[in-house]
């Protein structure tokens, strides 16, 4: 397995607008119209393409991967990558969402247009990717409904207003790390495979030397390339992963604690408390509680 680059197909369109209604492995293409054919999508992959994508996760719970960063996904949120940020979702049950794809390179005849310069702000920061506020949200959410029944050239009329609605707003940059093209080269593809094997077995028991000889690097290498590519160190980054399902279990049930961490890849519960504490600021049952008081 290796880094997937995404080749997306504009001929026919400015923009890809895609939908996904109960896992974001199944997306459907949404043409002008309401017509709609599947699609191969990546987006519970980590990849990478040279489009920028605005994705509206609408419903669901699970984590966010961009870049370095690993969070939670909040529903419903709406986050704009720039060309070649690497991102996906791990989502274990159900949601629901859509996503504008599209380029904005020289080659775009809309580049011409003078108008193009006031979108200007909305491109600052979204090669770390940006993380709109709620509200911004749910306004997206209102055009791309409006988008989905409108034929061809109104409904570039409407991508273009809801380019120029975001540009209104300040974003929240996601990534501590600015990404391009450059960066999905040399050893991207032997990293993408670790991480793959660590969302997939993060329940497991795994060895750095085991993703060592996984990734064909000396230890050394893949130690500094590793952190560089994730902002985290090995250990450091499965533990977030295995924090970041438990806080998911957390929310689903009633499941005590313990054989939750023991299940999420946690050997010793004392060890297990402290890294939610250091990662989520509180103990697993503060954490609990906290959020089902709030509902």
């Amino acid at each position: 397995m290796v880094l997937i680059v995404e080749h997306i197909n504009h001929a026919s369109e400015s923009f890809r607008l895609l939908a996904w209604s109960k896992s974001i492995s199944h997306v459907q293409v949404v043409g002008p119209l309401n017509k709609r054919r599947h699609a191969s999508g990546h987006g519970e992959n980590w990849h990478v393409h040279a489009e920028v994508e605005l994705t509206l996760f609408e419903s669901g719970q699970g984590t966010r991967f961009v870049g370095d960063s690993i969070l939670p996904v909040t529903a419903p949120e709406l986050v704009l990558f720039g060309p070649y940020v690497p991102h996906c979702w791990n989502c274990p049950n159900e949601s629901r969402g859509v996503a504008l794809q599209f380029l904005i390179d020289k080659s775009q005849p809309l580049r011409a247009a003078p108008e193009w310069e006031k979108l200007s702000k909305l491109w600052q920061g979204y090669n770390q990717g940006i993380l709109f506020p709620t509200e911004v949200a749910h306004e997206a959410r209102n055009f791309i409904e409006t988008m989905i029944a409108q034929d061809r050239l109104a409904r570039l009329g409407s991508f273009l207003q809801l380019l120029e609605a975001l540009s209104r707003y300040q974003g929240k940059r996601i990534s501590s790390k600015s990404y391009s093209a450059s960066d999905a080269t040399k050893h991207f593809p032997a990293i993408q495979k670790v991480i793959l094997e660590i969302l997939n077995r993060y329940h497991e028991t795994l060895e750095l030397q085991e993703m060592v000889e996984l990734s064909h690097m000396s230890r050394a290498t893949f130690s500094r390339e590793f952190k560089n590519y994730t902002g985290r160190s090995f250990v450091e980054f499965i533990n977030e992963v295995r924090i970041d399902a438990i806080c998911q279990k957390l929310l689903m049930g009633h499941q005590a604690v313990s054989d939750i961490a023991f299940e999420s890849g946690f050997a010793n519960l004392s060890h297990f408390n402290r890294i939610f504490r250091r990662l989520k600021g509180q103990s697993p049952r503060e954490f609990r509680c906290q959020v089902t008081s709030a509902e």
